[in-house]
């Protein structure tokens, strides 16, 4: 490989596996993977759409709107929603190596739809040989707990429509401008996703414990300032020592009056 080669592989990968680590991100930060999912596609789509608009080729689409369905739905609409609900439970490094088996799916599908991409022996043996170096690199992180077995099959799930976007391309799409392609796909995916909302997705563990913990230390806040009161003939409470209470409320601590 020459050298501008290594460079463009080397940007293509960086390009490729952040986005993995932003959506890691974002949804754990209360982003929805409904939400998250639709803003990446309808901005896709405005920035592509206006490009094939400029260059004057959108028209190549007319009559290929059922295969640009069936792309937007394989490549799009299934794999983003469920990498981003994968990457709730797994992180992002687990969906890499996931996403990385795509080339060995399409091999395995290539096997009865597509026979001119049958792998090689020696190809195979690459393909395997290459996966395996993602997970040396990466490392294989999954526990055997139901929240991370449904992200890692979700992720699987999406890696199989990833294989599969490429085949329709080639057999149903080829020949049209990219541009056109992948804006109407996305445009059409965009109608298909929800929108969702850009609140919490789920109420976590971490979320849930800090959420009983702050109540549990307004209970405790409480139960010190009625200790602070004494009984009033009346029915009342009043304060042992408003001077004493006053400054530690201020402050922010509660202890008994000295």
């Amino acid at each position: 490989m020459s050298r501008r080669a290594w460079l463009a592989f080397s940007a293509i990968s960086l390009i490729w596996g952040v986005p993995y680590l932003l959506i890691r991100i974002a949804v754990r930060d209360g982003v929805t993977p409904a939400a998250l999912s639709w803003a990446r596609v309808t901005l896709g789509a405005a920035l592509l759409l206006g490009l094939a608009w400029r260059a004057g080729t959108l028209h190549t689409l007319r009559g290929r709107w059922r295969w640009l369905l069936a792309y937007a739905v394989a490549e799009i609409a299934i794999p983003f929603p469920l990498i981003a609900a994968g990457e709730v439970h797994v992180p992002s490094s687990l969906a890499a190596i996931i996403v990385a088996s795509v080339p060995l799916i399409g091999a395995l599908l290539a096997l009865r739809y597509d026979h001119a991409e049958r792998p090689t022996p020696v190809r195979a043996l690459g393909l395997v040989v290459g996966f395996a170096g993602v997970v040396a690199l990466v490392g294989l992180d999954v526990a055997a707990r139901g929240p991370e077995l449904l992200g890692t099959g979700a992720i699987l799930l999406a890696a199989v429509g990833y294989a599969i976007g490429p085949m329709l391309i080639k057999h149903r799409l080829a020949g049209l401008d990219p541009r056109a392609t992948i804006g109407g796909s996305l445009a059409i995916a965009s109608v298909l996703l929800p929108r969702g909302r850009c609140g919490p997705a789920t109420r976590g563990p971490r979320r849930r414990r800090d959420q009983r913990g702050d109540r549990a230390g307004a209970r405790v806040h409480g139960r010190r300032i009625r200790d602070l009161h004494g009984p009033d003939p009346r029915g009342r409470h009043e304060p042992r020592d408003r001077d004493h209470l006053r400054q530690q409320t201020t402050l922010g601590v509660m202890t008994p009056p000295a």
